[in-house]
Parts: C-alpha cells; structure tokens; sequence
C-alpha cells in the first residue's frame, strides 16, 4: 500500500472512529456507503469488537458477502458467529464458488447445512470437492469455474460453445483441454483460437507445455510458478490427472 492511500485510509479510520465514540452509529455507517468492499473490510479491522458488531447490523446484507470474503480470518470468524443462520445465507448467496469456499470453513455448522441446501447438486459436489484440500494447498486455492473442451473439436465448435456461455470466468486467457473421462491434455489460448481458421482442429493446437498443478501442492510454491512463469491462471489436476479446477493471479 502507497504512503497516500495508508494516509487516506487514517484519515478515514479517524473519522470513523469518532463518530463510533459519539455513538453516531448511523452516520458512522454512511461513512462506509461509498467505499470498496476491501476497504471496508479493512476499516471493519481497525476497529473495537463492540464497534465492529454495531457497524456491521447497519451494513446492507446485499455487501456483507463481498466483505466478509475480504476479512481476516478472525474477523470474519467473529461477525459470522454473531450473525443467524437466515443472514448468513443471505449474505452468501451471491458469492462466486471459491470466495464461499474461504468462509465456508468459519461458519457455524447449522449455517453450513443450510447453506448447502440452498446450493444446487452441481455447486455443492464442487464446494465439498474444494473443502477437501487443505486451505494452504493449490486445491484450497483454486476456483472451480473452468472451460473445458474436448480434442476432437474444431475451432468453430468452440467459439460456439464459448458465444453460448454468454459470460466467462475472470481472469479466463485459455480454456482446458480434457479427454473422455476428464483427463487433463492441455490448454489453448483464447488469441490462438481467433487466429486460426474456423474448421482447424484444435489437437494440433493444444499447448501441452503449461503443466497442471496438483491439488496438493503448498500454495507458496503456487505462488512461486505464477511468478516464475508470469501465469494468468493454471489447471489444478488431482491424484488421477483429472482436471478439478483452476487457479487465477487474483488467487494467488
């Protein structure tokens, strides 16, 4: 963080504070309307436990989810066991799959239950198979949101398929190439695909020299060969070669 913005954020912790002191709790909530959820999170931090729990009653259910995402796992550990189950899944509900599987592990057990209920079979089988892995590993790490195709497409097919998703992943540079039974081949550059002629079969154009990441590799040597190797993102495979997920420079 630059010496501006830490300056900005005590001056902004200051003015928070004051008002929590005078007990202006309202006005002290408005303070936070206009920030990012991160810089709220951080400013959720600077502040009394008793504090923390007054502001954060105040704070619209619709934000709270990207704030606790943000949050210290102590922190977060705190608001969520002061909350009820109907609002933890009400704050949760909008989170992408790897940012619920951070907070997952701090919710009270029969917040975790309802939450799943609410899940559909797909998303839940993927949340179980994440919280499996050590949080500290490529699979705590990684996210489940993947574009997967086959090698016996061509070029076309696959454009088709991606203008039919309508919306891809953040952070998507390449989609994974898997074989019948999910087995990890390769990857292909979203810039080879729109250079390449529309009935070009894509084996040929596989680039098998990206190697997947096992899902129990420590996450500072993930975070090594995202830096070693400048990646946007990379496959996670498990114990069989199956590709299970993938991680982004924003989880690393």
């Amino acid at each position: 963080m630059s010496e501006v913005e830490n300056t900005s954020f005590e001056v902004c912790l200051q003015k928070l504070m004051t008002s929590l002191e005078a007990s202006l709790y309202e006005e002290a909530t408005a303070q936070l309307a206009n920030l990012h959820s991160a810089e709220i999170a951080r400013l959720l931090e600077g502040v009394s436990p008793k504090d923390r729990t007054k502001l954060w009653v105040n704070i619209d259910p619709g934000t709270q989810g990207d704030i606790l995402k943000d949050l210290s796992e102590d922190v977060q550990s705190q608001l969520l066991n002061e909350m009820d189950v109907d609002s933890i899944v009400k704050a949760t509900e909008g989170l992408d799959m790897d940012d619920l599987a951070d907070i997952v592990p701090e919710l009270p057990e029969s917040a975790l239950h309802n939450l799943f209920l609410t899940l559909d079979h797909k998303h839940r089988d993927h949340l179980k198979h994440v919280l499996s892995y050590p949080e500290d590993s490529a699979g705590g790490l990684m996210n489940i949101d993947i574009i997967t195709v086959r090698d016996d497409v061509n070029v076309r097919t696959v454009i088709r398929y991606l203008r039919l998703l309508k919306e891809m992943p953040n952070d998507t540079d390449k989609v994974f190439v898997v074989d019948r039974s999910y087995k990890y081949l390769g990857s292909i550059h979203i810039s080879t695909l729109l250079t390449n002629e529309a009935e070009q079969n894509i084996n040929p154009l596989i680039n098998k020299m990206l190697k997947p990441i096992p899902a129990d590799m420590p996450e500072k040597e993930v975070a090594h060969l995202f830096e070693q190797r400048n990646l946007i993102s990379a496959p996670v495979i498990d114990e069989n070669n199956q590709l299970i997920g993938r991680i982004t420079i924003d989880d690393v």
